[in-house]
């Protein structure tokens, strides 16, 4: 629970920041503001259902016949176990299609992502496939073929998270690296933030993702320890992700401003990539706010 309850904090707080009067007439804010929403709301539903599990299973039925280990292998198919995984298959495609399009922005080529897209989609139908074997009877997430299946799901979540953090981090360094020849070291120390990439690349939710398909694939016990652990950072990852968004818009803004009327002038394109990976284009246009001369506007 309190994990969730850092899920919570992270929530309310980029609620505050978007409910002020010069954030909400941002269009990229209802977005920001939608997609928070939808991922509290999602991981409370799992969250729920696992109490509720565990109440009837540890609690009102705790003299079960063979144990709670047979109850739960007969009612973890119950409507409101489905009802929580189908929330957190949905919550899984929101978080990695917010990776993609931060990849995307970064990058700043429909290209990179195809490979992306490919494995989003794979995990679409391995995650329908599985959401049907669950509801199987008896079915076991850790045995059986519902495990394998599982085993399955979370191989290809790994692999795009790995592909897309991989992506994120070598586009932030080699951006680093052009800003630094171009304006200096102290422009280009925001790229090599520690911070910053480990927040931008949603690094621990692939870290603990590699941790957790590891210790599944073996049948380690620890598995089932790690597996709420992931499942949490499936939401607070890209919620610091969308939170630090938010906190670097006036930062990317005077970044700009600067860019502009440097004495060694940059080229257009990498301009505009330094503008995509600091903030979302759309935000950088937002903040112009009906200005036809930023540079005006902001000296």
């Amino acid at each position: 629970m309190r994990y969730l309850g850092v899920q919570l904090v992270l929530y309310f707080r980029t609620m505050q920041l978007l409910l002020t009067p010069r954030e909400r007439r941002k269009p990229s804010s209802r977005f920001y503001m939608f997609f928070s929403t939808a991922m509290c709301v999602l991981i409370t539903i799992w969250i729920v259902t696992q109490v509720a599990l565990g109440d009837q299973m540890w609690v009102a039925h705790w003299n079960y016949p063979d144990g709670p280990q047979a109850y739960f292998e007969i009612y973890a198919s119950a409507w409101y176990q489905i009802l929580g995984s189908t929330a957190l298959l949905v919550l899984q495609l929101m978080t990695d299609g917010l990776m993609i399009y931060r990849c995307y922005s970064i990058w700043s080529n429909y290209r990179v992502i195809v490979l992306p897209c490919v494995l989003w989609l794979a995990t679409l139908v391995v995650g329908i496939l599985f959401e049907w074997a669950t509801t199987l009877p008896r079915s076991n997430f850790f045995f059986g073929r519902c495990a394998h299946i599982a085993l399955c799901y979370y191989a290809l979540i790994t692999a795009l998270n790995i592909l897309v953090t991989a992506m994120i981090c070598y586009r932030s360094v080699s951006l680093g690296k052009i800003v630094k020849s171009q304006l200096g070291p102290a422009y280009a120390s925001m790229y090599f933030n520690v911070v910053t990439v480990v927040v931008e690349s949603l690094l621990p939710f692939t870290i603990l993702g590699i941790i957790f398909l590891i210790t599944l694939g073996i049948g380690s016990p620890i598995a089932t320890t790690l597996q709420s652990v992931y499942l949490m950072f499936i939401c607070i990852s890209p919620q610091l992700l969308i939170l630090r968004v938010i906190l670097q818009r006036e930062d990317a803004g005077k970044a700009v401003t600067t860019m502009r009327f440097a004495p060694d002038p940059i080229t257009v394109g990498t301009l505009h990539t330094v503008q995509r990976i600091d903030s979302d284009l759309v935000v950088l246009k937002d903040e112009q706010e009906g200005s036809t001369d930023m540079g005006q506007e902001r000296v």
